[in-house]
């Protein structure tokens, strides 16, 4: 129900012709904003429920791969369906228009989620994890749509094997851990759960970015980011 003073406040202001004054229009906007917030919040959370309740015979009927992520910063859930395969890169895209990108399981690029991840380099996973440290390079437009570079220095290990169930599906895997620390002191753990003898990451917990923190992500079907 909208709160009787908004509804009056509403009302007054198409009268006056909301066209006419800006300031009127920028109230007008904030309150219509406030008005629907909740119905918003109702809708995500709605959404959020569906794709944690999405079971195993949906996802092997489905005619096409998945995977699920959640944005520790925002609680943001979506399941998204792989749109571009190529020199070992894919392209995730979920409902609502973002884009994730992995290269052998490593997410090196977003688009559309508000803070994106221009791009992401570093030695691959395997490298890291046998090296034991790397450095990576992570790249973000600013507020003024400069391209704004963070370093950071990482270190990896294998912690050990671990079972790891999804959706019912279990999978023997090693359990790697990655401690990063760079400019501006910014500082990440990334966690990755790869199948014995592969590349293949199952299960991780990937830094994306300092608005959303990190990408939990879950491969749902057969075929791997």
């Amino acid at each position: 129900m909208i709160p009787r003073f908004i509804g009056l406040c509403l009302s007054a202001l198409v009268l006056a012709g909301c066209g006419s004054n800006s300031t009127e229009t920028e109230v007008t906007k904030a309150l219509r904003e406030l008005v629907q917030r909740p119905a918003k919040k109702r809708a995500e959370a709605e959404g959020r429920k569906a794709v944690l309740s999405i079971t195993r015979a949906v996802v092997d009927a489905a005619a096409v791969s998945l995977i699920r992520v959640r944005l520790e910063g925002t609680g943001a859930v979506s399941t998204m369906t792989v749109i571009d395969v190529k020199d070992n890169g894919s392209a995730w895209a979920g409902p609502d228009g973002g884009v994730l990108y992995f290269r052998n399981g490593v997410l090196f690029g977003s688009r559309g989620l508000g803070q994106d991840l221009m791009t992401m380099a570093a030695p691959p996973l395997a490298r890291e994890i046998a090296d034991g440290h790397s450095r990576r390079r992570y790249r973000y437009l600013d507020g003024d749509e400069l391209l704004v570079t963070l370093h950071v220095a990482c270190h990896t290990r294998i912690e050990g094997p671990r079972r790891l169930t999804i959706l019912g599906r279990s999978f023997q895997t090693e359990a790697v851990f990655q401690r990063c620390e760079g400019d501006r002191a910014l500082a990440f753990e990334n966690r990755y759960w790869v199948l014995p003898g592969t590349a293949l990451v199952i299960k991780s917990q990937q830094f994306i970015a300092p608005k959303f923190g990190r990408a939990d992500i879950e491969t749902l079907t057969r075929q791997i980011p």
